[in-house]
């Protein structure tokens, strides 16, 4: 098939791995040579739905705050000497992690300290203690999914601060259960008095957090564009001491498309930086504070969008149609979709063929490998093209509604103009449109347009390419045939026959295969 070419574009490597030589285990206390071996579970409580209450309640106490340590003592009561204090203290921020209802209330665990989400959870179950208040007892069990020291170091952390961030998860985590006490001495500043692997006692105030802060920790979707510089830099982990600049990418066209470039991200999990690469990645934003948006981020790493560099061709790329996800995806490019639709809804006559191209096939990219638009955004509920037909079906009753009542024909373009802000390379709702205005039958006309030149439609080899089923019908009575739509029927796993005999042709919908 000729015209696209799609990648499944899924997982990375499990961490940027930056530096040549893997950093060796980190000793703690009496330098144990690997993490404490995980003892046998804490004793359950025998009312287990009391034991879920309790574990729910921390689940829901602890993503409020950011938990900064205030004491550290060994098991004989001496300070730990190697967690620095006041502004240089380790912190901690919580977040709910998806899973089913039936499944054990658990968190994900972010450290301030180097700024990124540890790979790893926290399991809350309530245990009985003898002689302890009952609703202020619960067991801690953070399970990384590698072990501290096997994590390779964020992009730009301090070496001194990753060392000691090894050295808390080395302590916070394991198997073993952890005693968890929250004493709610200042209502604004709750004690999390945590029982570490080695005997000791870690003490956490909490501070409260804004909604912002806590929305943030949840994961967010964001374009990020990473870059590397020719000119050193004072933290780098890479070799050489090349630096690394990042920046986030919005597509929804209001404000400046892109952050400015900095050096400043302090992780991204899941990439694995190839040199001599420019990437987009989709990713996971985490640890933004409502009190200051400028700090230093942190990413986990969700599909590679696109790459480019001197090993990275264009079959590296996803494409439809000759259209490349850099082109509608990279603020630099002048096909870069915000700005196409922006002129677009204009009423731009300098838009040509090829850009036409890139505004229909760029929106179907943008929306498909971009971040999903927040819920409740859209004026209606489900998919994007789901809430397109049936805003489509609701505008065609309002019309003819509006037709029976007698209603002014400026009362039928506004209903059309209306639909059209909302969705505004909608072809029906434009050819609709496009006898009355002469402005908007020149971008019917461009769309349509890219559609034709997709392909000749005469088989499977060199379908034309469609957006959504219900253009097929555009493109029929554009060229003034009919169609049975019991005709239609698929051949192959992609493409579809539309019509019957001399009258058939080719489409690939996209998001059909």
């Amino acid at each position: 098939m000729t015209g696209i070419r799609l990648r499944h574009l899924s997982g990375f490597c499990a961490a940027i791995a930056l530096a040549a030589v893997a950093l060796p285990a980190l000793a703690i206390g009496q330098q144990p040579a690997s993490m404490p071996a995980a003892p046998a579970p804490p004793p359950t409580h025998p009312d287990e739905s009391a034991a879920r209450q309790t574990a729910q309640r921390y689940q829901q106490l602890l993503p409020l705050y950011r938990w900064r340590l205030l004491t550290a003592v060994d098991k004989d009561g001496m300070p730990r000497a190697w967690f620095g204090e006041g502004a240089d203290a380790p912190q901690l921020q919580f977040g709910v992690e998806d899973k089913s209802p039936s499944a054990e209330p658990s968190l994900l665990l972010h450290s301030e300290l180097c700024k990124r989400q540890v790979d790893g959870e926290v399991v809350l179950r309530r245990y009985q203690v003898q002689g302890a208040d009952p609703q202020r007892e619960v067991a801690w069990q953070l399970n990384l999914r590698r072990l501290p020291h096997e994590r390779t170091p964020a992009l730009t952390c301090q070496k001194p601060a990753y060392t000691a961030e090894l050295r808390l998860l080395q302590m916070l985590s394991g198997g073993h259960a952890l005693r968890m006490r929250v004493e709610p001495a200042k209502k604004d500043r709750p004690q999390l008095e945590l029982g570490d692997a080695f005997g000791g006692v870690l003490r956490f105030e909490g501070t409260a957090l804004v909604q912002g802060a806590r929305y943030g920790l949840q994961g967010a979707e964001r374009l990020l564009q990473i870059k590397e510089a020719s000119a050193a830099c004072a933290n780098s982990w890479l070799p050489g001491n090349r630096c690394l600049l990042f920046r986030e990418v919005a597509l929804d066209g209001r404000g400046n498309a892109a952050s400015d470039w900095n050096g400043d991200v302090l992780a991204v999990d899941g990439y694995k930086h190839s040199a001599g690469t420019d990437v987009m990645l989709l990713v996971r934003r985490y640890g933004s504070t409502g009190d200051d948006l400028a700090a230093p981020m942190s990413y986990r790493a969700e599909r590679q969008l696109w790459e480019r560099g001197a090993t990275a061709g264009p079959e590296m790329m996803a494409s439809v149609a000759g259209v490349r996800a850099d082109a509608v995806l990279e603020p630099e490019q002048a096909t870069f979709y915000p700005k196409l639709l922006a002129r677009f809804i204009g009423r731009d006559r300098g838009l040509a063929g090829t850009e036409f191209a890139h505004l229909y096939y760029g929106a179907w990219l943008q929306r498909n490998l971009g971040p999903k638009p927040a819920e409740g955004t859209s004026p209606f509920k489900g998919a994007d093209e789901l809430a397109a037909v049936e805003g489509y079906l609701e505008l065609r009753r309002k019309v003819a509604a509006s037709d029976e009542a007698g209603g002014s024909a400026g009362a039928r373009l506004q209903l059309y103009q209306d639909f059209l802000g909302r969705y505004p390379l909608h072809l029906n709702a434009l050819e609709s449109l496009a006898g009355d205005d002469a402005a908007v039958r020149f971008g019917f006309d461009g769309l349509l347009q890219a559609i034709m030149a997709s392909g000749d439609g005469n088989s499977c080899q060199s379908p034309w390419i469609v957006t959504s089923s219900a253009d097929i019908g555009v493109v029929f009575r554009h060229l003034a045939l009919d169609r049975d739509y019991a005709m239609d029927r698929k051949e192959g796993e992609a493409c579809l026959r539309v019509g019957s005999g001399e009258d058939g042709k080719y489409f690939l919908v996209l998001g059909s295969q």
